[in-house]
Formats: C-alpha cells, structure tokens, sequence
C-alpha cells in the first residue's frame, strides 16, 4: 500500500462538526489532539521548525469543547483515474470551441 503522508482529521467543536487534512509524516492521537488544538484556535500556532508554544491535551481540549475527534489516512490517488483516457478525452471537449493556436 502507498503511503499517503495526507490525514484527514474530523472533531467537532461546540457540536458543530469540523474537519480539514494536513500533510504529516505520521498521525498519532497525541497529534491529532494537537492539530485540532491550532485548527479550533485554541493553540498558537508555532513557527515553522519550532516546537509547539503550548501543548494541548485531550481533557483541556475537550474542556474547550472539542469532542468525537476522529483522524485517519486520507486514500491513495488513482492516478490512471485522472490522467487515462477518459481525462484525454475530457481534455478533447474542453478544447472545443477554442480557438486554433497558430505558429
């Protein structure tokens, strides 16, 4: 299986429900509490490079009203899906109508 480095994280936030995807080399629980943290703005957001200024854990983050965080994977591209022939062919529509481009 090809490995995505993409998750899809998904909580809700004072029963509203909320969800974004962010590249990372690896999600844990600890990380996806974290993330949710700076999505929700509970947390700074630290410098690229940096530690994070303040960690947040699941019972604070839940005191704030995050709740029902689920994280996971985000599914592998089917590349001949977007570049096989019914893209080519999708391509060919697309160009009618256009003018011709002249040397």
């Amino acid at each position: 299986m090809i490995q995505t480095d993409i998750f899809v994280i998904e909580y809700k936030l004072h029963g509203e429900q909320k969800s974004f995807i962010i590249r990372a080399k690896e999600m844990r629980n600890l990380d996806a509490w974290q993330w949710v943290s700076y999505d929700a703005g509970l947390a700074p957001i630290p410098n690229l490079g940096r530690p994070p200024l303040k960690v947040v854990s699941k019972p604070h983050a839940e005191r704030l009203g995050v709740t029902e965080l689920k994280w996971r994977e985000a599914a592998a591209p089917a590349w001949e899906e977007a570049y096989g022939p019914a893209a080519r062919n999708q391509r060919e529509l697309d160009s009618i109508g256009k003018p011709l481009k002249r040397d």
